[in-house]
């Protein structure tokens, strides 16, 4: 098992043993009865399954092995490791217990399987989905869902969510989704007075990441306005020759804008629009 993988099925084992009111209270009893088997869709085959998934709330959700194996780093390294006879069993197949709600493990299998997914339509749980896909270390479904997402167009929070939607997206370590409600809080202020109940969710250096993205693009629209008014060598080609597609205006080439930021990937594209001239573009590094 690598390192990563080592340390993430550590990391899983602690949430998992972690007891919410409420939440895992059965896993304290995994011979409860209250435990249920949930349906997965009817096309779903159910012939030779050979592990059990259970989520935090205690649904067990059946499923085959070489399919989380062919899917997952993670849980490749995990079940190529010798599984002690005491494990628990569901009907005679071995359960393995995940810190995800019923709702998420089901749409994370209806996304293994090539049978109808099931994406949540809250933003938030879609980010929760994502985290999982993450954490188990599946590419090819993080892809998949984040298309279908895409292609049904829910794949922006709502903008009164932008800074709830940011801290978590950056917790789960999801670059895009990150990029796009950062791009989104800026139309709002970043006080106290904002951030509200969501305080508690900016873990680690969130906060100061997203304050650096936002005076990165104060600056930028300075310096555009200040290119802008700069006269003294004469009529701001902004209002000249502007162009009707493509090539991009010497003077924007000119304007600076291209800063980086620290602890950010990727840029985002953030367009300075000017008497309807495309005068300049900004690349903002997050």
């Amino acid at each position: 098992m690598t390192t990563t993988s080592r340390n993430s099925y550590e990391r899983l084992q602690a949430e998992s043993a972690f007891s919410t009111p409420g939440r895992n209270i059965l896993l304290q009893n995994h011979n409860s009865s209250a435990t249920a088997t949930l349906p997965l869709p009817e096309c779903f085959e159910l012939s030779d399954v050979d592990i059990v998934l259970q989520s935090s709330d205690s649904a067990n959700f059946r499923v085959h092995k070489s399919i989380l194996v062919s899917s997952s780093q993670f849980f490749k390294d995990m079940l190529s490791l010798p599984q002690p006879s005491s494990n628990e069993t569901v009907d005679g197949l071995p359960v393995v217990r995940l810190p995800e709600d019923a709702e998420i493990v089901r749409a994370l299998i209806t996304v293994l399987y090539p049978i109808p997914s099931e994406i949540p339509t809250s933003y938030e749980r879609f980010l929760a989905l994502l985290g999982a896909a993450q954490k188990y270390d599946m590419p090819a479904v993080l892809r998949t869902i984040r298309a279908e997402v895409h292609y049904k167009g829910l794949s922006a929070p709502a903008p009164a969510q932008a800074f709830r939607a940011y801290a978590i997206a950056f917790s789960k370590g999801l670059l895009p989704e990150t990029r796009s409600a950062a791009h989104l809080t800026l139309d709002y202020p970043l006080t106290f007075e904002a951030l509200g109940d969501d305080l508690p969710l900016f873990m680690g250096s969130a906060l100061s990441v997203l304050a650096d993205y936002r005076n990165t693009c104060r600056d930028s629209v300075v310096s555009c306005l200040e290119s802008f008014l700069d006269v003294r060598n004469g009529l701001s080609k902004i209002w000249v020759g502007c162009p009707s597609s493509g090539a991009q205006p010497e003077h924007s080439q000119k304007s600076g804008l291209a800063v980086p930021v620290p602890e950010l990937s990727r840029s985002i594209p953030k367009s300075f629009v000017l008497a309807n001239c495309w005068a300049s573009r900004g690349r903002v590094r997050l």
